[in-house]
């Protein structure tokens, strides 16, 4: 037997077939009818519903109905020529009138654009963003339809307006569109919905004659042979596009027939196929002997398989219900923990309102100081605008008693002039002249540039000065607080006593004398006791900055203790008073909690009494804080590494501050920049507080003359900047009038007079300069007197200022301690948490376990089902009961195997297994009856196929006739309407237009080529609206129509135009014909029907005249 082709390879066909088989249908509705004149339709797919609206309606008499779908305004922003233009146009016919470059052409080109052509329709450029107006990013088009009368389109939705958006841009996606409703409100952005609006009010925006351009005008009007007018009237009424498409439906139906012949033979070949199979068949059942016993046999081994299974559910169940009760015992511990949380909760919220109470007192303290530093600010900045007035007022006089005695040396020159007499040649001074109006021109051009940036180096010269002057003072402040407390230090036995009060020695005098009264000695400040270690001294600061509040403090043993102590503190009259902790020291083992990686705060401290440095890590966590020298480790410890017990990192960042560095709640990370203390609360290794001192105040001394270097460059830089504009700004005007003196010479000379005006106006400068000089000085003496009355009210805002500044650290280390407190609660809460999360994790595990415990549980006892169901089903437990069949599986399927051997020798014999030959027989009959049902449907559906084509073949004729029809008698109308004149459209000719016309002095018709320009040019508008007539599109526009004619045929032209296409009542078309023409002057104008928009140059308003 040949090989066959696959059934698929025959099918290939399907979809174009399919593409087909929707006209079948249609061809029922197609009966081939003669054209009425009268029954015009609009070009859409949607059924027009105006017949039914005009017969049941009152809308319908005799009058002019208007109907909805044209264009009622048009906005154009920043396109082509125009920034910011509105038009409004009327239902029926417009004109739009123009001198040339105005932007008239541009309103075509933006309708078109628009209702979603693309730019290279347009000849107007390669792209969208080329209509964009230069200099200008991007570009907006605002077209309202209007959706009121017969026809409207989801009034509904869109109410009596449709309005059309479409957004061009430089940059991104351009083109987009926004469809709107009435109220503004926007309804859809895809094209598809603005193509389906288009069609159903039938506005061909692609039709090339539907919207004609300049150039597009002009290759309709003068077309020169028959076959380009033919071809441009089936293009415009969508004839020539039909037809193209009948013909592409008739290849792909031929092609469709071709394959289907192929798939004749390949249903041949499976009825074959079918026949053999089913021969095979009848063999096979004709030696099946050993079904009976193979049955019981396999019944057998089913119930055996059956209680196997039955066993493995039984143990499944125990190990179920032993993992539900450990399940219970984890449930137990969470309830347990979760109880242990709620207490802490408890506390932790009371803490937080303590934590809120300082962070709100702290903040009412910083307002207070940003109110303070603002009002001091004030006042600088009024020190410094005097002093900037001062000196203006200094220069000013320098310059008035320059110019002062400038204009005595001009009016003496002045005077010597006048003695000579004036000549020249006077073509030398005409040049003279124009050179020196040029120089004048340029230099005042360099003014305004000049002053504007002699404006921007005083604004930068200001800020560098104030920002200068504060960083300074702060850092001579601290050198200056650094320098006293090394002298207290250098002078003092007790070396830490000025860092918590003055008094501090007299309250430790005290506790010694009266140390008997106390049940156990207090120990404090506890910062007297705490060592920073050797080699971590720079780290002194930033570990004060954590555990400031706690440095302070003393340590009691109980209340009565906490009591006496608190009245040494009055006794003694300190600032303020330590902070007592009632607190039994004991040791205990910390390493578990201690951070994994990186040097911790208890790792470079050293204690007096061992017992502190478990306080501090009650307190303050240093086991979990660590020390690290810059921002950038600091991020590698947090985000890489991750050490356990890790809750803090302290970061150096320079010389006075510092980073206080963790995780937040994500991955994000949490920043506090903290400012060091001006003196340290701790000591330091081998006791050398002074040298570090010492360096700290060396290294910040350097600083200060880097810092005054640095700004001190930077602002004579600025100065350089400026005396180099001052010096033009002066060396300019005194160019100018310079220049302006010798222009007027120059002048007088060369028209020959004698101006003494000149002097006269010298003097009376002369006179002006001496008052100015004498207001200037006096100006000068009153500034000693406003400097010292700015000085007076400066000194109570500073006072103030230092108060507040006090009030807000001690705001502050409360803060710090609720904080810390508040933090310690924390922790012990999230330890709570990690043991649910880790419990609740193990009882995930233990649910999973469960669930698939369940699972093979359930799908054991459904598969115990289904097999109890099988077994009993192929045979019940009597039946292999009572037979000689074995106990054991293995004797079972060794027996089954026996008779599978016999059964397949059988089937050797016939050269198939039983299960090919039933697939095989099944398979072929499965393929031969699809094929042939599928053979039958394509082929009844390619005759209705044929059918229909046929009768759109035959319906495109007549279309075709009807058209040219009434395309003829639309154009003999016209031309009657000129005297004289007669004109035909001849189709005789396949495939040519021939314009036959007849004029007054003719004999018989000629064709329209021989004619002169004007009259030729008058056959074509007449041409163009019989073409429009059969297009029957909703809107048409037509750009530059009259420029081939004379006056006495544009006049007629235009006659013609306003006549078929605004006054007459058949045609409800919404016309828009662009000319630079004065339609107004040419034509007797119906308002009514006809409008008249002219349009003035952009250049100096854009705004239109509606007539």
């Amino acid at each position: 037997m040949p090989p066959k082709r696959p059934l698929e390879e025959d099918f290939n066909s399907d979809d174009e077939i399919h593409k087909l088989t929707r006209l079948t249908t249609e061809s029922q509705q197609i009966a081939p009818r003669k054209r009425n004149f009268h029954d015009v339709q609009p070009m859409t797919q949607y059924l027009s519903q105006s017949r039914d609206i005009a017969a049941d309606s009152e809308l319908a008499t005799d009058e002019f109905t208007e109907r909805a779908g044209y264009i009622k305004q048009i906005k154009l922003t920043n396109f082509m020529c125009h920034a910011n233009f509105t038009l409004r146009l009327g239902p029926r016919l417009n004109f739009i009138v123009g001198n040339n470059g105005s932007g008239k052409s541009a309103i075509l080109t933006a309708i078109t654009i628009g209702l979603g052509a693309k730019a290279t329709t347009t000849n107007r450029g390669t792209s969208l963003k080329d209509l964009i107006k230069q200099g200008c990013n991007s570009s907006k088009i605002q077209i309202v339809l209007c959706n009121e009368g017969i026809n409207s389109y989801e009034q509904h939705i869109y109410g009596k307006e449709i309005r059309i958006e479409r957004t061009l841009k430089r940059e991104g996606t351009s083109g987009s569109f926004s469809i709107r409703s009435e109220n503004n409100k926007e309804v859809s952005s895809k094209k598809r919905d603005l193509d389906a609006i288009l069609d159903y009010f039938s506005i061909p925006v692609m039709n090339p004659m539907c919207f004609l351009s300049q150039d597009a005008a002009r290759s309709f009007l003068t077309a020169s042979s028959s076959q380009e007018k033919y071809l441009h009237f089936m293009k415009g009424t969508l004839l020539e596009e039909t037809k193209q498409n009948l013909e592409a439906a008739e290849g792909s139906m031929l092609s469709s027939k071709t394959r289907l012949s192929l798939l004749e033979e390949s249903v041949r070949h499976l009825h074959e196929d079918y026949k053999q199979a089913e021969t095979l068949l009848n063999e096979l059942v004709s030696k099946n002997d050993w079904i009976s016993r193979r049955r019981l046999l396999q019944g057998k081994h089913m119930w055996v398989v059956y209680k196997s299974n039955r066993e493995k559910a039984r143990i499944l169940e125990k190990k179920k219900n032993a993992l539900q009760v450990k399940k219970q015992e984890y449930l137990d511990r969470i309830s347990d923990t979760e109880n242990k949380i709620e207490r802490y909760l408890i506390q932790k919220e009371e803490a937080v309102k303590d934590v809120s109470f300082n962070l709100t007192e702290r903040q009412k303290i910083e307002a207070e100081r940003s109110s303070l530093q603002i009002e001091i600010d004030k006042y600088k900045r009024q020190h410094t605008q005097l002093k900037q007035q001062e000196k203006i007022a200094q220069e000013d006089l320098q310059t008035s008693e320059s110019a002062y005695a400038n204009i005595i040396s001009q009016i003496e020159a002045a005077e010597s002039e006048l003695r000579k007499k004036k000549g020249g040649d006077e073509e030398s001074i005409r040049s003279q002249i124009d050179e020196i109006k040029l120089e004048l021109s340029e230099i005042k051009d360099k003014m305004p540039k000049l002053h504007e940036d002699q404006h921007t180096l005083d604004q930068e010269e200001g800020i560098l000065t104030r920002e200068r002057k504060k960083r300074i003072n702060d850092l001579e402040k601290s050198i200056t607080e650094m320098r006293q407390e090394y002298n207290e230090l250098r002078s003092s036995e007790d070396k830490l006593a000025h860092a918590f009060d003055r008094r501090m020695p007299m309250v430790r005098q005290m506790i010694n004398r009266r140390i008997n009264e106390f049940s156990s000695p207090p120990i404090g400040p506890i910062g007297y006791h705490v060592k920073v270690k050797s080699g971590y001294e720079d780290f002194a600061f930033l570990i004060q900055t954590h555990i400031n509040s706690t440095l302070g403090a003393f340590v009691v043993n109980n209340s009565r203790d906490e009591l006496l102590l608190k009245k040494i503190f009055d006794a003694c009259q300190l600032r303020k008073t330590p902070a007592v902790i009632t607190h039994q020291l004991q040791s205990f083992d910390y390493s578990r909690g201690k951070a994994t990686a990186g040097t911790t705060i208890s790792d470079v401290l050293n204690y007096d009494m061992p017992e502190l440095e478990y306080l501090l890590v009650d307190l303050n966590r240093i086991e979990k804080t660590v020390l690290v020298k810059n921002k950038s480790e600091g991020d590698r410890i947090l985000r890489h590494q991750r050490p356990r017990n890790l809750n803090l990192v302290l970061a150096s960042r320079d010389n006075s501050s510092g980073l206080h560095m963790s995780l937040s709640g994500g991955s994000g990370m949490r920043l506090n920049v903290v400012t060091f203390a001006n003196t340290l609360r701790i000591k330091l290794g081998d006791d050398n507080d002074l040298s570090f001192l010492e360096k700290k105040i060396t290294y910040q001394i350097r600083e200060l003359k880097k810092m005054r270097a640095d700004f001190t460059e930077k602002i004579n830089k600025i100065r350089s900047e400026k005396k180099g504009i001052e010096g033009k700004l002066t060396e300019l005007p005194r160019t100018q009038k310079k220049l302006s003196r010798k222009l007027e010479e120059l002048e007088d000379s060369l028209n020959g007079q004698t101006d003494t005006s000149r002097l006269e106006a010298l003097k009376e400068s002369l006179k002006e300069y001496e008052i100015q000089i004498q207001q200037l000085k006096a100006n000068l003496a009153s500034f000693d007197e406003k400097f010292g009355d700015l000085g007076l009210q400066l000194e109570p805002a500073k006072q103030k200022y230092d108060d507040v500044t006090r009030r807000y650290q001690e705001a502050m280390a409360a803060y710090e301690n609720s904080r810390n407190l508040e933090i310690s609660i924390s922790n012990k809460i999230d330890k709570c948490r990690a043991v649910i999360l880790e419990t609740q994790r193990k009882i995930s595990v233990n649910n999973e376990k469960t669930q698939i415990c369940e699972e093979e549980l359930n799908h054991l006892l459904s598969k115990c089902d289904e097999q109890f169901q099988q077994a009993n089903a192929f045979c019940t437990e009597a039946e292999i009961a009572n037979g000689d069949l074995p106990e054991d599986e293995s004797e079972i399927l060794r027996e089954i195997k026996r008779i599978d051997e016999s059964v397949r020798a059988s089937e050797r014999q016939l050269g198939m297994t039983h299960e090919n030959i039933i697939k095989l027989f099944e398979s072929a009959k499965t393929k031969y009856e699809g094929a042939i049902e599928k053979y039958n449907e394509l082929d009844d559906s390619l005759q209705k196929i044929y059918n229909a084509l046929m009768l759109r073949r035959a319906a495109l004729e007549l279309s075709v006739k009807g058209t040219c029809t009434d395309a003829d008698i639309d154009f003999r109308t016209s031309m009657k309407t000129r005297s004289g004149y007669s004109g035909s459209l001849s189709f005789k000719v396949a495939g040519q237009l021939n314009v036959m016309v007849q004029t007054m002095n003719d004999t018989s018709p000629r064709n329209v080529d021989t004619l002169s320009g004007g009259e030729k040019s008058f056959s074509q508008i007449a041409l163009l609206l019989a073409t429009w007539l059969t297009m029957r599109s909703r809107i048409i526009a037509l750009d530059e129509f009259d420029v081939f004619m004379d006056q006495v045929n544009r006049k007629i032209g235009t006659d013609l135009i306003i006549r078929r296409l605004g006054k007459d009542v058949k045609s409800d078309t919404q016309t828009i014909i662009i000319t630079p023409q004065d339609i107004g002057k040419m034509a007797n104008i119906d308002e009514q029907f006809v409008n008249i928009h002219r349009i003035r140059n952009p250049e100096r308003h854009v705004q239109t005249d509606n007539i």
